[in-house]
C-alpha cells in the first residue's frame, strides 16, 4: 500500500523540501497517506511516525544498495557476499533510483570507476552478479 502511494506521489517519497505555501498541502497529502494505511489495519499511526518508517524504508535499501556495489567492485578472492532486494526495496529503488545515488559511476579522483548494468535492483539470489564495465563518462 505504501509503495501504490509513492508511485502516485513521488514528491512524498523522494521527501523533498517543501516551502511556503506547498508545506501545508504536502502535509495534507502526507495525512491522507497515514489515514489510508491505517485504514488496512493495525498498526495504527501517526503522520510522524509513517514518514520515520518511510525515511528508515529509503535508508535501508540505500545501504543495502551500497553495500552490494562495494562488494562487487572489491579486490580479493574471497566469495562474494551478496544480499539481494526484497521485492519492497526493488520498488523503493526504482521509484527513487536509489541505485544511482547509492552507487555512482563516473570519475573518482580521476580514476574511471566501474559501474554495474544492470542495475543493482535487478539482482536476485538465483542471478550471478553482473560483469563490471567501464564509465562511458569522462
Amino acid at each position: 500500500m505504501l509503495i501504490k502511494e509513492w508511485e502516485a506521489k513521488v514528491d512524498l517519497a523522494r521527501g523533498a523540501p517543501v516551502f511556503a505555501a506547498h508545506r501545508i498541502s504536502f502535509d495534507d497529502q502526507w495525512r491522507k497517506v497515514a489515514d489510508k494505511l491505517n485504514v488496512n489495519g493495525p498498526p495504527q499511526r501517526s503522520v510522524v511516525e509513517w514518514k520515520k518508517i518511510c525515511t528508515d524504508l529509503k535508508s535501508r535499501t540505500k545501504r543495502k544498495i551500497a553495500e552490494n556495489q562495494q562488494r562487487l567492485s572489491a579486490t580479493g578472492g574471497s566469495p562474494l557476499r551478496f544480499s539481494a532486494l526484497t521485492d519492497m526495496e526493488k520498488s523503493i529503488d526504482s521509484i527513487l533510483v536509489m541505485s544511482k545515488a547509492a552507487a555512482p559511476s563516473g570519475l573518482v579522483l580521476g580514476i574511471v570507476t566501474l559501474t554495474i548494468q544492470p542495475t543493482m535492483a535487478a539482482l536476485s539470489p538465483t542471478t550471478t552478479p553482473p560483469v563490471l564495465s567501464q564509465s562511458s563518462s569522462q
